[in-house]
């Protein structure tokens, strides 16, 4: 049966793969931005949905796993044990659960059946930190195998990038008062453009 093609797996893992825990670390950020009073319960919906959008990629491509190489082909999706075989998928969090992507999609869905009008049955803004801080963990940890059994024919320079930057945003937690600036996190041609943002203090709602 034919294998996923490594060049492919290669610009995956470099381009969308990058890309996606980058938007992870700007949502993480994005909290400690100032903004304007009169959309600040816009600014919490927005945030929290580009979470769990894109918190519901990385959580496929480590949590949906097949453990028989036999059945994956050269149009199957990327997947974590497609670059560390074997891979074992992670424990499941206090935020993320077996059903979290039924939740995650029932929530970005607004027009799905599944759409949930209780607000404590919605994701709030700081599982939503929770979330991502476990997916950072999680990448840290796959990058870290990666590295160990790749000759380095992974690691292009975004990859590389990610994997040197990525600790300072694990430690970062913005629902901590903070008083020290957050560098810039930059991979490839990517950065977040915001985090330099000093805040004492943030509160935190669930969307409606």
């Amino acid at each position: 049966m034919p294998q996923p093609d490594r060049n492919k797996l290669k610009k995956i893992i470099n381009d969308h793969f990058v890309y996606e825990v980058i938007e992870l670390c700007n949502c993480k950020a994005l909290w400690k931005m100032p903004r304007a009073p009169d959309y600040e319960q816009l600014f919490i919906n927005m945030n929290i949905e580009h979470t769990i959008l894109h918190a519901r990629g990385l959580y496929e491509f480590y949590y949906l796993i097949d453990t028989n190489p036999n059945n994956y082909n050269e149009t199957s999706n990327p997947r974590a044990n497609m670059y560390v075989p074997p891979f074992t998928k992670p424990a499941y969090t206090q935020d993320i659960t077996a059903d979290f992507l039924k939740r995650a999609s029932a929530q970005i869905q607004h027009l799905g059946i599944d759409r949930t009008s209780t607000p404590s049955e919605k994701f709030n803004v700081s599982q939503t930190v929770s979330i991502v801080n476990d997916l950072l963990r999680i990448t840290k940890d796959f990058l870290d195998k990666l590295e160990a059994v790749d000759s380095g024919f992974f690691f292009d320079t975004p990859l590389k990038q990610l994997k040197k930057d990525l600790a300072q945003y694990i430690q970062f937690d913005p629902r901590q008062p903070t008083t020290t600036q957050v560098s810039v996190f930059t991979s490839g041609t990517s950065s977040i453009a915001v985090t330099t943002s000093v805040l004492t203090s943030t509160t935190f709602y669930a969307p409606p």
